[in-house]
């Protein structure tokens, strides 16, 4: 299950006993910058889907930490090879149009630089739309930079896309802020929050 909105001040702990009411759970993590501050965004695998499944159907516009977050399936962030993690031979997509597949990129960056680790498609709240970028870890330094140079201005299902190599993934984490911030607030609940996006 992928959580966004989190407040910064929220561990993987916390977030592990907020959603333990729901099932097993077996990870959760909260992503985090190089130096250690929360990207707002984290990540909990529960034994089986049917746990899953309640948990977003439950906690979804809960509030943890003040703060009201939402679920969703954890459906572009796809272990592609290996474990999984973000590496630091990532590359940030921009301009995408907001019907892209995380496997279309895969099988693009694949053809121009090789082995791909994984793909993160955010996508709009409340929606299957692509908030029109991405972030695209390869195997390599090389295979990054191959991959950027070859397709940077080239285009994709009608738009140009911008593609940079974003070894600390700031221009992606920059990038989704912005989105986020722009989306329209959630009407405030019995407890008077909100969803923000802006922090």
């Amino acid at each position: 299950v992928y959580v966004g909105n989190l407040a910064y001040t929220v561990t993987w702990q916390d977030l592990k006993d907020h959603f333990r009411v729901c099932g097993e759970i077996k990870y959760a993590n909260v992503m985090r910058h190089r130096d250690g501050r929360s990207r707002g965004c984290g990540i909990v695998e529960f034994a089986t889907p049917a746990q899953a499944a309640d948990a977003i159907d439950k906690m979804n516009d809960s509030t943890l930490k003040q703060r009201l977050i939402w679920c969703r399936e954890d459906r572009e962030d796809v272990e592609v090879t290996g474990g999984g993690n973000m590496t630091g031979h990532t590359v940030f997509v921009s301009n995408l149009p907001d019907d892209v597949q995380w496997q279309q990129l895969k099988d693009l960056f694949r053809a121009k630089g090789g082995p791909v680790v994984r793909v993160v498609v955010p996508t709009a709240a409340g929606t299957m739309r692509s908030r029109g970028i991405a972030c695209v870890s390869m195997s390599t330094d090389t295979g990054a930079a191959t991959a950027a140079a070859a397709l940077n201005g080239t285009s994709l299902l009608g738009r140009v896309v911008e593609v940079r190599v974003d070894p600390e993934r700031k221009l992606f984490s920059d990038a989704l802020r912005a989105s986020m911030a722009a989306d329209p607030p959630m009407p405030a609940t019995a407890g008077g929050a909100g969803r923000a996006y802006g922090r």
